[in-house]
C-alpha cells in the first residue's frame, strides 16, 4: 500500500522490527516502513488501504473504489464502516480498533457489500506502519476477495456435517428438522421449505400445509420463515415424470446467491430426499415390529399370573419388565402357588429365546409345574415332571428355573435351582447374600438335582429373579450380582424404616430393583418375585350401633385392621364396599325394631388368602321380593363381589361373605423408578359442591348416612328435569348401594338418564360400582 504522504515504496521489515511484529507476539505481518519511491498501488489485483495512528483512512487504491462503488472522500470520511455486513460489523470493528489502540497488526475475515449490493467475503491482513522514529503511525492492509475459496471450503465441511446428521438420525421428522436448521444457519436464509410429493399426513414431519407455488410438492415436511425474503432458489428431485421432493430457499433482501451456495443446494436436495426415504422406510419397519412386539407382550401378560394372593402371613410381590427396544417379549415367567398348611410355592423360570414360541413354551411349563406343586408333589418330583415335558416340547430345552417352597410359620425355605440363579436373601439391616446353587443344569440337560433348605430370620425376605436383571454389557456377572444385592438391601431397609408409609416391603424391593436395574436399555425380560414371612393380623371384631353413622367408623376400623396386609387400593375399596353393604343391610333390619340395637362385625383372612367377613344383627329378616325395584342392590353387590351367605332366624340375621384377596401384578413396567408406596388414606368429608354451570362435584363417601343428602342436592339442582345435570363423581371415595339408589331416584325424577349425566373416571371408587350396577355413566 502507498501512503501518498510518504513519497516512497512500502517495505516489510524483518522479524522483531517494530511494534506488533512476529517477535512481538506473532501478529499478522511485520512492521512496514516508508521507503523511497512510489508504489503503483492502483495496479495491484487486490484492495489496498492505509490508516493513520487514530484509525482514520488515509489512502485506498483504485480496486477498493471499484469494488465498493465509493469515492476516496467516502472512505476518508469513515463511511467504509457502512459497507460491513450488519452481523459481522461489531466483531470486525472491535478487532480493528483493538489493533489500532495497541499498534499491532491483525487478520480477520468478514462480509462486505459490493457495489452491486451483494455481499462478498474478504480477508483482511493488516500490519503496523512505523515512522522514522519507530513509532506507530497507522495500519496498512490488503483485502483479497476470498468468497469463492471460503464458500468452497465451508460447503465441503457442511456436506460432511450433514452426513453426520443423516448417519445419526433415523426418524424422518428429526432428519428434516435438523437438516433444515443447519441449512438456514449455513446459508443465512430468510425462508426455507422442504416438501414431499406425498399427500398430507404422509410426510416425515407434521405434514402441515402445502408447499404450493414454486415448491410444487404436496405436504410440507419442514419450513422456516423469518422476516422478508429476497432472491429465491428452487431445487427439485424428480423421477422423470413428477417431482418427488422440493427444496425452496430464499436469501434475505439484498443478499445474492453465490455459485458455491447454489451448487451446495443442488447437491443437498437429492441427498436429503434419499435419507428421508430411508428414514421413512425404517420407521415403517419399526412400526410393524413394535406392533408385533406389542402383540407378544400382551400374549405374555395374558399367560402370566394377573395377580398374586394376599396371604396374612406372607409379604408377597412381583414385577415383570419387557425387554427394551430391539427385543421381543417371551421366555420369562413367575408363579406363586398356595399349598396346604399355609405354605407357598415360588417359581421363576426362563425359556431360551423370545417371541410367540417362547411365550407358548413358557405357559406350558408353568402350567405343568403349578399343577404338580398344587397337587402336593415335592419340589424335586415336580421339577422332574416338568423336565419330562421339556424333553418333548420344542423350544423347551435349556430352560432354567428356580423353584422354592416357603413356610411362613416355620420361616423355612426349601429350594431347587436348575441352571438358574439361586435365591437372594435380603436382610432388614440392608445386607443381602445369594444362597448356594443346588446343582443340576437347565431342563433337559444332564445333571443331578438336589434340594436345599434354609431358615429365614425375622424380617428377612427372599428374592427370585431372572438373568435380565443382572446382564449388562461391560460389567461382570459378579459385579452385577453385587449391585443387585446392594439395591435390594437398601430398599428393604428403607421400607422397614418407613413403616406403613412405604407400602409392602416386598413391593418396595420390586419397585427399587425395576427402577435401578431394569431400565429402558435392558436386553432381556426381567422378572422379580419377592416374599417374606410376616405376622398375620389378628381377627377384627367390632360392635357398633346399628345406625348409618357407624359406616364411616367401620371403614376406619377396616383400614387400620388391613394395613399390615398392604391391600391394593382397588382391593381395599372392594373390602370396604363388602363390609359397608353388609352393615347397611343390618342397620335397616335392626331399625325394624325399636330400641338401641347393635351390629357385630368380624373379619379374618385364612392361610390361603380368603377374606371372611361376618355381620350379625338382631333384626328381623325380610324375604327379598321377586321384583325388588330400587331395593336389594346391596345384596346384589355382595353376591357379585364374593360368595354370599345369609342365615336368618327369628332372633337375628347373619350375613357372611368370602372373597379371595389378590394383588395385581404389573407387567410390561417401564424402566424408570416408580413412585413411592401407597399413601395413608384419609377419607374426606362428604360434600356436594357446585362446579360452574349445571355441574355438581361430589366428594367423600356416599353411603347410607349421606345418600339422602345427595338425593336432595340432585333434585334441587336438576329442578325436576328442567336442567340437564352433570354429576362429577371423581372425588367419591366410597359408593354404597344406598348411593346407587339415590342416583337412580334422581334420574327418575329428572326425567331419565338423558337428563342426568354421571362422570366417573375409570379406576375410581364410583366407576367400579356403577359398572356392577349397570348404571349409565361416562369415564371421561
Amino acid at each position: 500500500m502507498l501512503d501518498e504522504r510518504w513519497g516512497g515504496p512500502v517495505r516489510v521489515a524483518g522479524d522483531g522490527e517494530g511494534a506488533g511484529g512476529p517477535a512481538d507476539g506473532g501478529e499478522a505481518g511485520g512492521a512496514v516502513r516508508p521507503g523511497d519511491g512510489r508504489v503503483l498501488a492502483d495496479l495491484a489485483p487486490v484492495m489496498l488501504w492505509s490508516t493513520d495512528a487514530t484509525g482514520a483512512c488515509t489512502s485506498v487504491n483504485r480496486r477498493v473504489l471499484e469494488f465498493f462503488g465509493a469515492s476516496e472522500e467516502d472512505m476518508f470520511a469513515g463511511r467504509w464502516r457502512s459497507i460491513l455486513h450488519p452481523e459481522d460489523a461489531p466483531a470486525y470493528l472491535r478487532t480493528f480498533e483493538d489493533a489500532t489502540a495497541r499498534g499491532r497488526g491483525f487478520r480477520a475475515t468478514t462480509r462486505v457489500r459490493r457495489a452491486d449490493g451483494t455481499y462478498r467475503w474478504i480477508e483482511t491482513t493488516a500490519a503496523p506502519l512505523l515512522d522514522a522514529r519507530g513509532r506507530f503511525a497507522g495500519l496498512a492492509g490488503s483485502n483479497p476477495d476470498v468468497t469463492d475459496r471460503l464458500l468452497r471450503v465451508r460447503a465441503t465441511a457442511f456436506a460432511a456435517e450433514l452426513g453426520d446428521v443423516f448417519a445419526r438420525a433415523d426418524d424422518p421428522a428429526e432428519v428434516t428438522a435438523d437438516a433444515g436448521r443447519r441449512l438456514v444457519a449455513h446459508l443465512g436464509l430468510a425462508r426455507l421449505s422442504l416438501a414431499l410429493a406425498d399427500g398430507p399426513g404422509d410426510g416425515p414431519g407434521s405434514g402441515a400445509g402445502d408447499a404450493g407455488g414454486a415448491g410444487g410438492a404436496g405436504a410440507v415436511a419442514w419450513e422456516h420463515a423469518a422476516g422478508e425474503a429476497g432472491e429465491e432458489r428452487v431445487e427439485a428431485v424428480e423421477d422423470g415424470r413428477r417431482r418427488l421432493f422440493t427444496v425452496t430457499a430464499a436469501k434475505r433482501p439484498g443478499e445474492g446467491w453465490h455459485e458455491e451456495e447454489e451448487r451446495l443446494l443442488r447437491e443437498v436436495a437429492p441427498r436429503l430426499y434419499l435419507h428421508l426415504t430411508r428414514a421413512r422406510e425404517a420407521q415403517a419397519v419399526r412400526r410393524r415390529y413394535d406392533e408385533a412386539r406389542a402383540v407378544v407382550a400382551r400374549l405374555q401378560a395374558a399367560l402370566l399370573p394377573a395377580a398374586l394372593p394376599v396371604l396374612p402371613g406372607l409379604d408377597l410381590a412381583a414385577r415383570y419388565v419387557v425387554a427394551g427396544a430391539g427385543q421381543a417379549a417371551g421366555g420369562d415367567w413367575f408363579d406363586a402357588v398356595v399349598l396346604d398348611g399355609g405354605r407357598v410355592a415360588l417359581v421363576v423360570g426362563d425359556v431360551v429365546g423370545h417371541g410367540v414360541l417362547a411365550s407358548a413354551t413358557m405357559s406350558q411349563l408353568r402350567a405343568v409345574l403349578g399343577q404338580r406343586l398344587g397337587a402336593g408333589a415335592g419340589l424335586l418330583e415336580a421339577v422332574a415332571d416338568v423336565e419330562d415335558v421339556a424333553r418333548r416340547l420344542p423350544g423347551a430345552a435349556a430352560t432354567t428355573l428356580c423353584a422354592a417352597v416357603l413356610d411362613p410359620a416355620g420361616a423355612s425355605l426349601e429350594y431347587v435351582t436348575s441352571g438358574h440363579p439361586a435365591p437372594l436373601v435380603v436382610r432388614p439391616d440392608g445386607t443381602a447374600a445369594h444362597l448356594e446353587q443346588t446343582g443340576g443344569g437347565p431342563l433337559a440337560v444332564a445333571g443331578e438335582r438336589a434340594a436345599r433348605t434354609v431358615r429365614l430370620a425375622p424380617g428377612e425376605h427372599v428374592l427370585l429373579y431372572t438373568d435380565g436383571l443382572v446382564e449388562r454389557p461391560g460389567r461382570s456377572r459378579a459385579a452385577e450380582r453385587e449391585l443387585l444385592a446392594g439395591a435390594a438391601g437398601r430398599a428393604l431397609r428403607a421400607a422397614l424404616a418407613d413403616g406403613a408409609g412405604a407400602g409392602s416391603p416386598a413391593d418396595a424391593v420390586c419397585r427399587a430393583l425395576v427402577g435401578e436395574l431394569a431400565g429402558p436399555g435392558a436386553r432381556d425380560d426381567v422378572t422379580v418375585l419377592v416374599a417374606g414371612p410376616r405376622t398375620p393380623p389378628a381377627a377384627l371384631e367390632a360392635d357398633l350401633p346399628a345406625e348409618p353413622r357407624s359406616l364411616a367408623e367401620l371403614r376406619a376400623l377396616l383400614r387400620a385392621w388391613a394395613a399390615p396386609l398392604h391391600l391394593h387400593p382397588a382391593e381395599a375399596r372392594t373390602v370396604h364396599l363388602l363390609a359397608g353393604e353388609a352393615v347397611a343391610n343390618a342397620v335397616e333390619h335392626a331399625h325394624a325394631r325399636p330400641g338401641g340395637h347393635r351390629v357385630r362385625v368380624g373379619a379374618d383372612v385364612d392361610g390361603s388368602g380368603v377374606l371372611r367377613l361376618v355381620v350379625a344383627d338382631d333384626g328381623r329378616w325380610r324375604t327379598p321380593r321377586e321384583q325388588p325395584g330400587d331395593r336389594g342392590r346391596g345384596l346384589a353387590l355382595l353376591g357379585a363381589l364374593g360368595r354370599l351367605r345369609v342365615d336368618a332366624t327369628g332372633t337375628g340375621t347373619v350375613v357372611s361373605v368370602e372373597r379371595a384377596l389378590q394383588r395385581p401384578v404389573e407387567v410390561d413396567v417401564p424402566g424408570p423408578a416408580d413412585g413411592p408406596g401407597p399413601e395413608q388414606v384419609h377419607e374426606p368429608p362428604f360434600e356436594v359442591l357446585p362446579a360452574g354451570g349445571p355441574v355438581l362435584r361430589v366428594r367423600g363417601a356416599v353411603d347410607l348416612a349421606s345418600a339422602d343428602d345427595l338425593l336432595d342436592e340432585l333434585r334441587r339442582a336438576s329442578r325436576g328435569g328442567a336442567v340437564r345435570l352433570t354429576v362429577d363423581l371423581s372425588g367419591v371415595t366410597h359408593l354404597a348401594s344406598a348411593g346407587v339408589q339415590a342416583l337412580v331416584e334422581a334420574a327418575r325424577g329428572a326425567g331419565g338418564w338423558e337428563r342426568l349425566d354421571l362422570l366417573a373416571p375409570g379406576g375410581g371408587a364410583a366407576a367400579a360400582v356403577l359398572e356392577l350396577a349397570a348404571l349409565p355413566h361416562r369415564t371421561s
